[in-house]
């Protein structure tokens, strides 16, 4: 599982006030979640959608383990891009 808001997954867990994080949402799959150090990043309305698109994402191109994902605000479109891999990508 991947957490779409930094990267972090299961084997790679992120700090959250000198602790390792835990997983706040997951995803009706189970492949992507938002950890606790996340959850400020997305409203609360919006993320049964954030998650169901990561899933989608994840299963197209598939789970990449250790390498994260990235969430992409694109300015030329409302919706965010969730790319699996962690290569340096801007719009």
């Amino acid at each position: 599982m991947i957490c779409i808001g930094c990267g972090c997954d299961e084997g790679h867990a992120c700090n959250v006030a000198g602790e390792a994080c835990q997983w706040i949402h997951v995803g009706p799959a189970g492949t992507a979640g938002i950890c606790s150090g996340c959850l400020e990043l997305f409203p609360p309305s919006t993320i049964a959608d954030e998650l169901a698109a990561a899933e989608q994402s994840l299963e197209i191109y598939g789970d990449f383990p250790g390498q994260g994902m990235q969430v992409v605000d694109a300015p030329s479109n409302p919706h965010r891009l969730i790319l699996p891999g962690d290569a340096d990508f801007h719009l």
